[in-house]
């Protein structure tokens, strides 16, 4: 099997785990690890995957504790690849479960490529490796083993916690009125509403903007704290530098957050520069609401450009509000903070793109 490495040195190969190497023997071997808490995931679906894959290479999992067991024993069979279905949130505790794993072990193995199942709600990390909503299809074109691109990726890291994108502000807002919503309309003739992207429009438009219309804005310090930092132009691409210890933004702000992939979910794209996989995407705003909504599909899009919307590069910024506020990570509210540290993480996780196995043959590795 042909992978894709982008930007991979020759002189690097001999190192990437096992599963990155250009060859497979045969097909991959694959575990799924299923959340049977998270609401696409029914039980059927270990009958439906047992036509792909071994019944024995399937994990459903209904607590936590369960859960972290089945990542042990994916980590002490060395899959080539686990693909989780439930979400971020089931993505993320498996990562951590598997590097905790390989941490305590004496003797480590290789961690597996991870795949992403669209069987989430939000769905942030699925699309951004193109997982269909017709999971057996995916699941299909990994087994047989054909143009499965491979792509390094790094993560947010917020207190020692790593996830796809965390921040302060409007997102923190939406993501917690879309948990709202979708809470009230459960289990009604209205449950419709919460579901897919106009379930975010609706907590966008007529919840979180509304709700910000008579709110004070808060003020933010942003400081890096890592190398180089990199303010981007409208097309993404670095327009001046900042040295570690400066500081790149002191004012009122709307949003202040951070990503390693473009969207929330459903497509809506907040950080539309965290493309590579291997950037950490700052962006600082300070708009209104009245002009939120009024640019929302390009917002959505992530093709609005403001002038007093800041996107960086950067691998490590802290952040100092003159009051604590409210932060999410991963789509997770966790509290409120008056200071927080975004970093990006410094290992990479393997992650596995499914655009190439339906749409077009893998590219080729690029070796410097």
């Amino acid at each position: 099997m042909r992978n894709t490495l982008d930007s991979t040195p020759m002189t690097r190969l001999a190192s990437l785990p096992r599963a990155l190497q250009p060859q497979f023997e045969g097909s991959p071997r694959i575990a799924v690890l299923l959340n049977g808490n998270a609401r696409k995931v029914k039980p059927r679906w270990i009958q439906k995957f047992s036509d792909v894959i071994p019944q024995e290479d399937i994990y459903y999992s209904k607590t936590i504790e369960e859960a972290t067991a089945y990542c042990q024993e994916i980590y002490t069979k060395q899959y080539d690849m686990v693909f989780t279905g439930g979400g971020d949130g089931t993505l993320m505790h498996c990562l951590t479960e598997l590097k905790r794993c390989q941490e305590m072990d004496h003797n480590p193995n290789d961690l597996p490529v991870i795949g992403v199942l669209h069987l989430g709600t939000g769905n942030a990390v699925a699309s951004t490796l193109s997982a269909n909503s017709s999971v057996l299809p995916d699941l299909e074109h990994v087994h047989k083993g054909k143009n499965i691109a491979i792509r390094p990726h790094r993560w947010v890291v917020v207190d020692g916690q790593r996830a796809p994108f965390a921040g302060f502000g409007y997102d923190s807002l939406i993501l917690n009125e879309y948990r709202k919503l979708k809470e009230f309309t459960a289990n009604s003739i209205f449950s419709f509403l919460s579901h897919g992207s106009i379930g975010y429009a609706i907590a966008v438009a007529l919840m979180a903007i509304p709700k910000t219309l008579f709110k004070k804005k808060s003020c933010a310090t942003v400081i890096n704290e890592g190398s180089t930092a990199y303010l981007l132009g409208p097309d993404g691409q670095p327009v001046k530098e900042y040295a570690p210890g400066e500081t790149l933004y002191d004012g009122e702000i709307t949003i202040v957050g951070a990503g390693t992939i473009p969207c929330f979910g459903y497509q809506f794209n907040i950080f539309p520069f965290a493309t590579t996989g291997e950037h950490m995407n700052l962006r600082i705003a300070n708009v209104s609401s009245l002009e939120a909504v009024a640019n929302l599909p390009s917002l959505w899009r992530g093709t609005w450009r403001h002038p007093r919307i800041y996107d960086y590069y950067a691998d490590k910024v802290r952040v100092i509000h003159q009051e604590p506020q409210p932060l999410q990570v991963g789509g997770d509210a966790v509290g409120e903070f008056k200071e927080t540290v975004f970093s990006l993480s410094p290992e990479r996780t393997y992650l596995a793109d499914l655009a190439p196995a339906r749409k077009r043959p893998a590219l080729q590795p690029k070796f410097a």
